[in-house]
């Protein structure tokens, strides 16, 4: 639950994990068996006093929301499984943590809060994706999908300090978040012209995984309606 049995850590640490799964299991399957108990667990999770409890459970239900929109949900909707009371008591909770102003929370948390629940609000109402800019070393990196936000997430706990470095040396992370945009504005002439160049191994995936992500869909809603008939 939102931390009566377990510490606020592990209660944000297995949603962050949970979120950061989301992307590989069975959706069909996930939300039958599974996406009720963790929708409650979530919105319950939302009235946590640990900012942390808040942000992940925020970022769990966004990403639940997400995934009924991907292609493999393709004749599923995530509307059809919330009851309106069930949507209400979300969407109320979600709209005052976006526009959280008590004084008693820091004023940086605040900021913090409404930035991120914003944009959680703005994807539950109406699935738009997430538009968060965070800036890593030199380099300001542009995030729009809860998928990804969830791997940044991950790996920027296992990186700590060494996370700008991976990000501007490490190849990796290029296969990793391979949709990002970057500004390279800051970075030095060489630096640009190796993730500016068409030939660049970051463009070749950027491309390539949108052109992917756009057959999947238009396949698998023609395999619906195709069924459907």
């Amino acid at each position: 639950d939102s931390g009566s049995r377990a510490g606020p850590r592990a209660s944000a640490a297995a949603m962050q994990a949970i979120s950061l799964l989301l992307p590989v299991v069975p959706v069909v399957a996930f939300f039958q068996d599974h996406f009720h108990t963790l929708l409650t667990l979530a919105t319950d999770s939302l009235d946590s006093p640990d900012f942390a409890v808040r942000v992940a459970a925020g970022k769990l239900i966004a990403s639940m929301f997400e995934l009924g929109s991907a292609p493999a949900a393709a004749g599923f909707d995530i509307d059809d499984e919330v009851d309106n009371r069930a949507r209400d008591e979300l969407l109320d909770k979600l709209g005052d943590l976006a526009s959280e102003s008590s004084k008693y929370v820091a004023r940086e948390t605040r900021k913090s809060q409404r930035s991120i629940f914003r944009d959680v609000l703005a994807s539950v109402e109406d699935g738009t994706s997430p538009d968060l800019a965070i800036t890593i070393g030199k380099a300001r990196f542009t995030f729009t999908s809860w998928a990804a936000l969830a791997a940044y997430d991950a790996v920027k706990a296992a990186l700590l300090s060494g996370l700008a470095a991976h990000f501007s040396h490490n190849p990796l992370l290029t296969d990793i978040f391979p949709s990002i945009s970057i500004d390279n504005s800051s970075l030095s002439a060489v630096e640009k012209r190796m993730t500016r160049s068409p030939n660049s191994a970051a463009t070749k995936n950027r491309h390539v995984k949108r052109g992917a992500d756009r057959d999947a869909k238009r396949d698998a809603n023609l395999e619906f309606v195709h069924n459907d008939l």
